[in-house]
Order: C-alpha cells, then sequence, then structure tokens
C-alpha cells in the first residue's frame, strides 16, 4: 500500500497541489493533508489560500472517500471570516479499502475557537483511519502540531501535545504509521515521546529537508512519518515537487 503525506498550504498553489494530486491518484491509496479548508463559498482567503480546498481536492480524488476533521471555525489564519469557513485535516482513502474507523481527538486545547483573538492558541487535533488489508490491521493517524513560537523547539504545550498522541496510540493494537507536519525538530523532547517504539523515516533515510524552495526561514524540517515495528517498509522518499511550502512524503508499505 502507498501513503502520501503534505501539508498543502491551504491551497495557496492550489493549480500545481492539484495537478500533484491528479498525478499521483492512482498510486497512492491514502492521502493524509494537513492546513485544508472547508467551506460551502469558494474564495481567496487570507495569505491567498483557498476556502474550499477540500472540496476541489473531492473533485480531483473520484476514486478516494474523503474524510475531514476541523478543528477551527469561522476564521482564517488572518481574521475572523463572514461565511461558513472550517479549516483542519483531511484524509483520503481509495473507495475498495473498507474502512474500519475514522475519527479524531483533540490533543491540544478543545475546538474550534482561539483564545483572546490568538491565533497560537489555535486548537490541535489528531485524526485516524483504520482498516485491514492483506489480512493486517492499521492505523493510520496524522496531525498539524502546535505552530508557536516557529523555533519548533520544545514547550510546555508541545510536550504535552505528544503526551497525549503517545498515550492514544499506546492503547492501539495496530500496526501504526503516524504522520503528518508536527512543527518539531528532530532533536527535541517532543519528537523523542512520539519516536518510543517507533522507528523515524526521516532519521533513517538521513532526509535533509521537507520544506519546498518557499520556505525561507532556517528550520528545514517539520514533517515526518512514524511507523511502529509491525510496518514493512517497501519504498520511502521525499518528493520534491513546487506544490507548497512543504515537500510530499511517500511511503510504500505493508
Amino acid at each position: 500500500m502507498t501513503l502520501c503525506t503534505l501539508n498543502i498550504w491551504g491551497g495557496t498553489l492550489s493549480r500545481q497541489l492539484l495537478s500533484f494530486i491528479k498525478d499521483y491518484s492512482d498510486q497512492v491509496d491514502i492521502f493524509c493533508f494537513q492546513e485544508v479548508y472547508r467551506s460551502s463559498v469558494n474564495k481567496i482567503i487570507g495569505r491567498n489560500m483557498r476556502s474550499n480546498i477540500y472540496g476541489e481536492i473531492c473533485a480531483v480524488l473520484k476514486n478516494h472517500q474523503g474524510y475531514f476533521a476541523k478543528h477551527l471555525v469561522g476564521r482564517d489564519l488572518e481574521r475572523i471570516v463572514d461565511f461558513p469557513l472550517e479549516s483542519g485535516l483531511a484524509i483520503f482513502i481509495r473507495n475498495d479499502i473498507k474502512v474500519r474507523e475514522c475519527k479524531d481527538i483533540f490533543v491540544y486545547r478543545d475546538g474550534y475557537t482561539v483564545l483572546h483573538d490568538d491565533i497560537a492558541t489555535i486548537p490541535r487535533n489528531l485524526q485516524y483511519v483504520s482498516f485491514v488489508a492483506h489480512n493486517k490491521t492499521f492505523l493510520i493517524s496524522h496531525f498539524h502540531g502546535i505552530w508557536y513560537p516557529k523555533t519548533k523547539l520544545d514547550t510546555k504545550d508541545r510536550i504535552k501535545q505528544s503526551e497525549r498522541i503517545k498515550k492514544f496510540l499506546s492503547r492501539k493494537n495496530e500496526a501504526k504509521i503516524l504522520c503528518g507536519d508536527f512543527n518539531l525538530l528532530p532533536n527535541t523532547t517532543s519528537m523523542t515521546i512520539l519516536e518510543k517504539g517507533m522507528r523515524n523515516l526521516i532519521k533513517e533515510y538521513a532526509v535533509p529537508s521537507t520544506r519546498s524552495k518557499y520556505y525561507e526561514r532556517e528550520e528545514k524540517y517539520a514533517d515526518y512519518i512514524l511507523i511502529s515495528r509491525d510496518v514493512t517498509v517497501k519504498k520511502f522518499n521525499v518528493i520534491d515537487v513546487p506544490v507548497s511550502d512543504h515537500l510530499p512524503l511517500l511511503l510504500e508499505f505493508a
């Protein structure tokens, strides 16, 4: 099976993004997307993001079932909006895969508002899907980690976020994959908590960066795929395509 994880930057580069998704739609069984907006209204919102990029992706991935998990309602990153708008996570899984469960849990605050108009307090959730393939049960989970402060170093909230994720995963018996935009540097305590009992493919494959040319700050790590020991890696790579300020991570596994 093949999985792709990507922070889509709110669809800022929508033409390139949708073309990439279409090109890979036949070979990818599961897409995990972060920084996704959903709305009944199609508009350009803050930082040239798109209010219904989720719907645009749905139109491309006709052979996949989409699941959206909101964590914020009623605003983009810059302001409160006067039309229906949700932001969050999305999983798209091929139609012929029988989904057992697809849900989300909050790992930082609770949805769906910020405190005192401070976007640093945007709630964070973990979305997950479980299914059986080739007589093996898998749990795929992903999240978009706390992004303030932008240094991607440890904070009390980031450590607590990791502890909540680890506590949830430790209760699950499936073969596990945890992926997404963690907003963490590799050598943090927050990453060490998540790595316990898991393989960090970014470290194993000595990936030098998961950010595209559109990201100009120094911290070149944010995105990861961690797998439990009962997941077999057939192929793993980071795809160097300019479809976001992040790069897509592609994993073929069994």
